[in-house]
């Protein structure tokens, strides 16, 4: 039943869409309304997703067919370059900062 409405298939565009908006190099780093609602109805898809594919055996296949094991993948190794590069962005501006005593003045170490 769940292949013969194309819930799989719809399943796997909204995860495909996502990673396209991820790979979106003018939005990396920038959080919005939008895509914070887009990476919510993707987590809910994948939840979906493995219910469906763990009691049903043809929605396992229609996942299979449709390259859904790859497209996880990929969509995974976005998000980790994507955490990587917020970490090496937030480490770079944290090497700028100056430390500071509890009375918000430069501490003594740093003169």
């Amino acid at each position: 039943m769940l292949i013969d409405c194309g819930l799989i298939q719809v399943l796997i565009s909204t995860i495909v869409l996502d990673t396209h908006v991820a790979e979106d190099e003018t939005i990396i780093g920038k959080e919005t309304y939008c895509s914070s609602l887009l990476r919510f109805i993707t987590a809910q898809a994948i939840q979906i997703l493995e219910g469906a594919i763990v009691t049903q055996t043809s929605a396992l296949t229609a996942f299979h067919e449709l390259h859904g094991v790859e497209l996880l993948i990929s969509r995974l190794a976005q998000e980790i370059k994507r955490i990587q590069l917020e970490t090496e962005k937030a480490a770079t501006e944290y090497r700028g900062a100056e430390p500071m005593d509890i009375d918000n003045q430069p501490s003594q170490q740093s003169k």
